[in-house]
Order: structure tokens, then C-alpha cells, then sequence
């Protein structure tokens, strides 16, 4: 079992953090949130309530640094649906032995559940709502 401890306490040092956001609603979305270390690259999808501060996210952790998600990082420029499509047919079509770790964050800001999921468990609608909004919400 690989161990995310680093990536996952306070106080994470990352070389850079990118991604788009939208809000509507006092709601926060993303779909291709990106956080690069010196170790791993992690990718968040989903939503931030930002009225009652709770999370509802999938957090996809490559512990290689290898060109899934930072190769994935110029598509990043481009619209946001279609950058997290293309990162996540990317993931979602590696061998089942491929080294991602995949979690499911929701619950509170100060206190939130980290639940670790198998790739097949990957809350699709999730995703799919986040890639449905920024399509019909495009960023200028």
C-alpha cells in the first residue's frame, strides 16, 4: 500500500497549483484542478459549497509524476471540459495495475472524510455535472 502522507497533511509543498474555477450559486466547480510536487501531481474534480463549506470532490493522486497529469498540464490552457475529458480518458484507460490512488473528499472544510476508491467507483455523474457546467458556463 503506498503511503500519501505527505500529499495529504498540512502543510503539502507544491511547485505550483492550476486549474480553472466557476462559481454559481455559492457554489465552486472545477475539472481540472492541478497540483504539482516534487513526488506526485494530484488532480481535483467536483465542488466546493462555498455558503456551507463542504466539499463533494474526487481527488486522483500519481504518485510517477509521469505525463498523465503534467503532459496533461498544456491541455490545461484550453477549455476546462475539455482538458479534464482528455485527462481522465487518460486515467480512466490505464491497466488495471496502473500506480493512481483515487479518493472521494466530502463533508466540512475543517473536518473533511478522505475516502479512498477504486478507479471503477469514481463518481462519473460528479464529473459529469462539473464537465456539463463549464460547458455551458465557458471561461472568456
Amino acid at each position: 500500500m503506498l503511503n500519501f502522507e505527505d500529499v495529504l497533511d498540512e502543510g503539502l509543498v507544491f511547485d505550483y497549483i492550476k486549474g480553472e474555477l466557476l462559481l454559481q450559486d455559492r457554489t465552486a466547480f472545477t475539472c481540472n484542478l492541478s497540483l504539482n510536487t516534487k513526488t506526485v501531481d494530484v488532480l481535483i474534480i467536483g465542488t466546493s459549497d462555498l455558503e456551507n463549506r463542504t466539499y463533494d470532490q474526487t481527488m486522483i493522486i500519481d504518485p510517477d509524476v509521469s505525463d498523465i497529469l503534467t503532459g496533461g498540464a498544456a491541455v490545461l490552457a484550453g477549455p476546462a471540459a475539455a482538458a479534464s475529458m482528455f485527462i481522465l480518458s487518460k486515467i480512466l484507460s490505464r491497466p488495471d495495475e496502473d500506480t493512481l490512488s483515487y479518493f472521494n473528499i466530502s463533508g466540512e472544510w475543517k473536518k473533511p472524510e478522505l475516502i479512498t476508491i477504486q478507479r471503477d467507483e469514481i463518481d462519473r455523474t460528479l464529473i459529469e455535472i462539473v464537465i456539463n457546467f463549464f460547458r455551458t458556463n465557458p471561461i472568456n
